[in-house]
């Protein structure tokens, strides 16, 4: 080449071969890509690299832009073509133009990565050419075709969803394959008929039952049950996630808890094992302890306590007891004892929304000892229950976190469960105002029950 350029470009060293590409850039961009192309058709990664980065720089450079183009046609240099495809996606629609007038030159290998390299772009125009490639003799050239609309249709072309669920049908299982992880990539909700035609295609089945889960339609129910038994590794925790948000939708949660009666002891067995992976990923963990909650599981609720005092978890935890209902209770007065303040306030904040007009006497008396906590938040809680569950019984003890020692955030919940109790149990307040003295801690006490009682006697 003659130039001290070409010459290190050339070096047995591929760190000298790298700095030289990188120097590239401060020479004359015209003038250069025949050295950039030598540098992405380098053996070391490093050097092909550091050629990308420059090609890329280098944009709109026509020259540059027909070397690359050129890198396509039948070659046994890999290394460089698949360079080639990086470097073109910085191109965009003169990409585009530029490959679709070469295309008739490429073979299968170049056409194969003109798709890929035309998804890249992002460019929308890029559309009606890998429409067209999805005819293609070679059904690689085919999967990648699809693989690359799926990549345009996440910046937002709005034609490459048809495009995929066309491909759905196809009788090549890499098309169709290639079409359902696009199409979940894009978050399209698809049809339950084509859902349906892919869950019966094995290789289909993860990534159908990734689109069941998002379908919202009650016929994906008993297929995403039927799944948490024979599901492994990452399809099972794309099932619970799906049934996660199954549950969530009040009109589709019956018909999960209905598909689930009959759940096989091994389904059981996952989700709940699936909760305590310490391992696992925590998206998933969390999607299994409300699935669970949902499902009504034997150990539902012990689990969920125990997730209380993980602040990565508490919020599902809460949900999933929620869902238990009364089911969960026992376990919830067992958790008003914890060592932790934050499981504590939680169990007690949970057992105040239970939904029953009962709850069990052993709530009550943990309600009633948590008025003694060091934590306001969990004394709070405390009185949530009790002005919900309390009895007669609860009136001293509640006009006593009345107290001028007590925490503003505890008076005010104080006062509130004083005023709810004495409309409940008149003649029990009205006992309490008469042992009330003017000077005494229970005066305060006293003036609540009197503005609860509507200032009678």
């Amino acid at each position: 080449m003659g130039t001290e350029a070409d010459a290190r470009l050339l070096s047995h060293d591929p760190e000298v071969r790298r700095r030289a590409t990188s120097e590239l850039l401060e020479l004359d961009s015209q003038a250069v890509a025949e050295q950039v192309i030598l540098a992405l058709a380098d053996e070391d990664w490093r050097v092909r690299k550091e050629g990308v980065a420059v090609a890329l720089a280098l944009s709109p450079s026509v020259s540059m832009l027909e070397r690359l183009v050129a890198a396509f046609l039948p070659s046994d240099n890999v290394g460089l073509r698949n360079a080639a495809v990086e470097a073109l996606g910085g191109y965009g629609e003169a990409a585009v133009r530029a490959l679709v007038a070469k295309m008739p030159q490429f073979d299968a290998d170049g056409r194969k990565l003109a798709a890929e390299a035309l998804g890249r772009s992002a460019q929308s125009s890029a559309l009606d050419v890998l429409a067209q490639l999805l005819g293609d003799d070679d059904v690689n050239v085919r999967a990648a075709a699809a693989e690359a609309i799926a990549g345009i249709g996440a910046t937002g072309a709005g034609a490459a969803g048809a495009l995929l669920e066309q491909c759905l049908s196809s009788s090549d299982v890499i098309v169709a394959l290639a079409a359902i992880e696009g199409l979940n990539s894009l978050g399209t909700v698809l049809p339950w008929p084509a859902i349906e035609g892919c869950l019966r295609q094995p290789a289909l089945r993860r990534g159908a039952l990734l689109a069941a889960g998002r379908s919202a339609d009650a016929r994906a129910v008993p297929v995403l049950i039927e799944a948490l038994g024979s599901a492994r590794g990452a399809t099972l925790g794309d099932v619970v996630t799906a049934l996660r948000e199954f549950v969530r939708e009040p009109r589709l949660l019956e018909s999960v808890r209905d598909s689930a009666r009959d759940l096989k002891p091994r389904a059981r067995e996952q989700l709940i094992q699936l909760i305590s992976d310490e391992d696992g990923r925590d998206a998933v963990r969390r999607a299994a302890l409300v699935v669970t909650g949902a499902l009504g599981l034997e150990d539902a609720a012990e689990c969920a306590v125990r997730a209380l005092g993980d602040d990565r978890f508490i919020a599902e935890a809460q949900e999933a007891l929620e869902l238990l209902g009364e089911q969960a209770v026992s376990a919830l007065v067992r958790a008003t004892r914890s060592h932790d303040p934050l499981a504590r306030g939680a169990s007690l904040g949970l057992l105040a929304r239970v939904d029953s007009d009962m709850i069990p006497e052993a709530a009550i008396v943990a309600a009633r000892q948590a008025l003694r906590d060091q934590s306001a938040e969990v004394q709070t809680e405390a009185l949530l229950v009790l002005s919900r569950f309390g009895d007669a019984d609860c009136l001293v003890d509640i006009g006593r976190s009345l107290a001028p020692i007590s925490s503003p955030l505890t008076a005010q919940a104080a006062e509130s469960a004083l005023r709810q109790l004495s409309q409940r149990c008149p003649a029990e307040a009205l006992e309490l105002l008469r042992v009330a003295k003017p000077d005494s801690p229970d005066a305060h006490a006293a003036c609540v029950v009197i503005a609860a009682l509507g200032g009678s006697r």
